[in-house]
């Protein structure tokens, strides 16, 4: 039986009365050893480190994105296992590795799955940038992207109110300021101008209820980083693309649009420093980005099915 750590986000979006104790119910003949709870920012990359530490084989998350990213980041190269359970309003991560969008679902499939000793690997992304190193679990962005991220999530109430709307209003904001052109280097390939990249290790880049927001086609974790440049930072031409994305429509060769692959790195050099962003995460502005496969991050699997959406699509935040 392995030795198991719950780390709670009390404060996650869909995180109801009794549902940790439903889990925690549901873990206790299984091995549940150690019921954490944040508290703070950081606190869940320090409780999986510590649990992991004293021993823990399988870490389940009761949380939300931000929850799953840090506790992934601190797991990943660890002979210990993640099980994320969806208590975020979107749980973006745990989706694309093939949990279930429905908490109900979740907690009911949980004893089982941890039960089971099946483990998966899935490879992360590594970023770097100046002194700042950090792993992601889904996608990072150098340019356009992280100053759109950065400002859409400064601004909850407008995003809560605008949803979609926001992203777009932000994208447009972002390329009205024209940054300084990034150079984007693949490999050994040659170097190519654009205005923003986002570099991916799985996907989808977000969800849009049931629907997945694919913006990099070709993410799976499967050691390589795909990426997608914008090469024109021309306000109409960003929203009108962010508006196609965000109706799911298909970006793929579109001529504003580079899509490629990277199995040992991507360099991103700018003339001034450009925002920078890891799991929707700022981290801060930077002349030189350098983005990496990771490590492997071991995941407790759902099924033994593809990965694929399970669950209430009308349960999703």
């Amino acid at each position: 039986m392995p030795r198991v750590a719950l780390i709670v986000n009390p404060i996650a979006t869909r995180l109801r009365r009794g549902h940790r104790e439903r889990v925690a119910r549901a873990l206790g003949p299984v091995g549940l050893e150690w019921a954490l709870a944040t508290e703070a920012p950081g606190d869940a990359a320090r409780l999986a480190r510590l649990a992991a530490d004293r021993g823990a084989e399988v870490v389940v998350t009761l949380g939300g994105d931000g929850t799953a990213a840090d506790v992934a980041g601190a797991l990943a190269g660890r002979p210990v296992a993640m099980a994320p359970l969806p208590a975020g309003s979107t749980n973006v991560f745990g989706r694309a590795a093939g949990w279930p969008a429905a908490l109900d679902v979740a907690i009911a499939a949980l004893a089982a799955r941890v039960a089971s000793g099946e483990t998966r690997a899935l490879t992360l992304g590594r970023v770097e940038a100046g002194g700042v190193e950090r792993t992601f679990c889904l996608n990072a962005g150098v340019g356009i992207d992280a100053e759109t991220t950065a400002w859409v999530e400064a601004r909850p109430q407008l995003k809560r109110r605008l949803k979609q709307g926001a992203f777009v209003i932000g994208a447009t904001r972002a390329g009205l300021r024209r940054g300084p052109r990034l150079s984007v280097r693949a490999d050994d390939g040659a170097e190519v101008p654009a205005a923003t990249l986002i570099a991916a290790c799985g996907g989808p880049y977000a969800w849009l209820g049931p629907r997945p927001l694919d913006l990099v086609p070709g993410a799976d974790f499967d050691g390589v980083l795909a990426w997608m440049a914008v090469l024109r930072a021309r306000p109409h031409e960003l929203a009108r693309l962010t508006a196609r994305a965000l109706r799911g429509g298909d970006l793929q060769g579109r001529a504003a649009l580079m899509h490629g692959r990277a199995g040992r790195e991507l360099v991103v050099r700018a003339p001034a420093p450009v925002a920078v962003q890891a799991d929707g995460e700022p981290l801060g502005r930077h002349a030189e980005v350098r983005l990496r496969p990771g490590p492997a991050l071991l995941l407790v699997p759902f099924s033994r099915e593809p990965l694929k959406e399970i669950g209430d699509p009308a349960d999703v935040g």
